[in-house]
């Protein structure tokens, strides 16, 4: 599942947790749009503190966002990838 965490408007902040589904993809598409569509740029933060695994067609749909999201990597300030994982 994913979690929308509170940041600035110009920040995606999620929280991956458990098993993420192609619907959890569908989500963040939709708020990557959202938020590409109101801001100039936008920072990315990820917590996979609580992720656990993917299934197939999440890992399926989540290679067809990153994909369309190629043309928009200029747009994209600053990735955070947080964990408590080694």
């Amino acid at each position: 599942m994913i979690e929308l965490l509170h940041a600035p408007d110009n920040v995606i902040a999620i929280s991956l947790r458990g098993e993420i589904s192609a619907a959890d993809i569908g989500k963040i598409k939709k708020i990557f749009e959202a938020k590409l569509a109101s801001q100039e740029r936008v920072g990315l933060v990820v917590d996979f503190a609580d992720f656990a695994d993917a299934t197939e067609d999440a890992i399926r749909q989540d290679i067809k966002l990153e994909m369309g999201l190629m043309t928009e990597l200029d747009r994209i300030a600053k990735v955070a990838i947080v964990t408590d994982k080694k």
